[in-house]
Parts: C-alpha cells; sequence; structure tokens
C-alpha cells in the first residue's frame, strides 16, 4: 500500500541554518519497497537552493539520485522476514528494555547514515527468532557501530528472549570535520584538557653561600675577645671521714 509523510522545518548543514521542505513517498514493489526523500532547501534570503540536486558531473549526479533514496526494505515489521537498509525510524528489540524508538536519522540530513535492520521469525525452521540492528555500516571502517541482536523462541505460550546491545566505539558516529581524532561536540573541552605538557626542570648546585655586610667606620671596631680558658678538673683523692654524733 502506497503511503508518504510531510515534514518540514530548519536544519543545520555545514554549519549553515536552512529552512528543508521535505517529502517522503514508499512505493511497494511487491514484498519490496522503496522510500524515497525528495527535499528542498530554502536559503536564508528566501530563495529556493540547488543542494541534493546537483548535476554538473556525473559524479553530482549519482550523488544526487543516491541521496534521494531513504531507504529500501524487503517485507514489513511484523512479516516473518523483515529487512531494511538505509534510514531507520523507530527501532525496537523486544519488548523495549535495552533498544526502544531508535532512529539513526538524529542528524539527517546533515549527516546520512546507512542502517541495516533484520527480523527472522523463524530462523531455519528451528522455532527460534532472530532480529537485529546496526545503527551505520560505514562506521565498521572506523571500527565502530552500534550492534544489537536479539534471539527469541516459544515453550508452549511462554516467549523467552535474551537480547544484546553494544556501540563498539562511542565516538564512531560523530562529525569529525577537522579529521583530528576528536569529534566536534568535544574538541574544543579535548584540546583545552589534551595540551602538551612540557615541563622544564633546571637543576641548581646546593651550595650555601654566606652573604657578609661590612660596614664602614672610622673608630675601629675592637677585636673579638678569646672565650676564657677553663682550669683543668681537679680530683681530690683525700678520703672523707664521717664521724658520728654525740
Amino acid at each position: 500500500m502506497f503511503g508518504y509523510s510531510l515534514s518540514m522545518g530548519s536544519v543545520t548543514v555545514d554549519q549553515e541554518q536552512l529552512y528543508r521542505l521535505s517529502l517522503r513517498p514508499d512505493f511497494p514493489l511487491g514484498r519490496l519497497g522503496i522510500g524515497l526523500d525528495l527535499e528542498l532547501f530554502v536559503e536564508r534570503n528566501g530563495d529556493l537552493g540547488s543542494r541534493g540536486w546537483e548535476a554538473g558531473s556525473s559524479t553530482q549526479t549519482l550523488d544526487s539520485i543516491l541521496r534521494k533514496i531513504y531507504y529500501v526494505r524487503y517485507g514489513r515489521p511484523n512479516d516473518a522476514v523483515y529487512v531494511k537498509i538505509g534510514a531507520l525510524d523507530n527501532v525496537t528489540l523486544g519488548y523495549g528494555l535495552i533498544m526502544d524508538n531508535y532512529r539513526n536519522t538524529l542528524h539527517y540530513p546533515g549527516i546520512k547514515k546507512t542502517g541495516l535492520q533484520f527480523r527472522i521469525a523463524n530462523f531455519a525452521g528451528t522455532n527460534i527468532g532472530l532480529e537485529g540492528v546496526i545503527n551505520n555500516l560505514q562506521d565498521f571502517q572506523e571500527g565502530g557501530a552500534l550492534i544489537g541482536l536479539r534471539t527469541f523462541g516459544y515453550a508452549a505460550n511462554l516467549e523467552v528472549g535474551v537480547t544484546f546491545v553494544a556501540d563498539l566505539d562511542q565516538y564512531s558516529g560523530l562529525r569529525d570535520s577537522d579529521s583530528d581524532g576528536v569529534p566536534d561536540p568535544i574538541d574544543a573541552s579535548q584540546k583545552t584538557a589534551i595540551l602538551p605538557s612540557t615541563t622544564t626542570a633546571t637543576a641548581y648546585p646546593t651550595t650555601s653561600t654566606a652573604t657578609t655586610t661590612t660596614m664602614a667606620s672610622s673608630t675601629p671596631m675592637p677585636a673579638a675577645a678569646s672565650p676564657p680558658t677553663l682550669p683543668p678538673p681537679c680530683w681530690d683523692s683525700t678520703p672523707i671521714t664521717a664521724t658520728p654524733s654525740q
């Protein structure tokens, strides 16, 4: 069944504030489906911009066409087999205890991510289901990506499932405009915190120097008296006789 959505609002693209109009139709082709993002940007002066519609070369034309593809899907989220590549909206694994209403379009259209979502209700006839999500396939080139997997099965009327979600690199999905390895949101604070700590220590000899101040005077100063010489101790060898009292 054909569906579409319409959105409008202001966005920031390359540090420039623009007004964006977007029409997103979903064209079903049997079990396949393709979602497009037909967008128009309004410049600050009120003119329509050519952003996203460049066709000056074959590379620009191909990039403009690929930019219009919002996602490609096979099946629907509740089907036994469902696969979606591209923009991901409102992704929930299981009952949403770990991942609930996740989307990889937070910075769209400034940053366009190619995500993957899949669900297989009966994997290889084992009555065990498997579903998962990868937020951006390009993040694997930088050693990152957010991945989530959930397996579930049924025992009588009871559903048992296990969910695993991990962010392999928390910074891989953030913009790094100067390619210094530090994402833009924390670039300023990080650069301030990680300054080269060059400390020069100068060693000086531990020599104590006594400074004597001499004052000029017309009266000669008397010489310091020598300390008195004490006589040697005298030991009396005369025995002491005790006389009894009368």
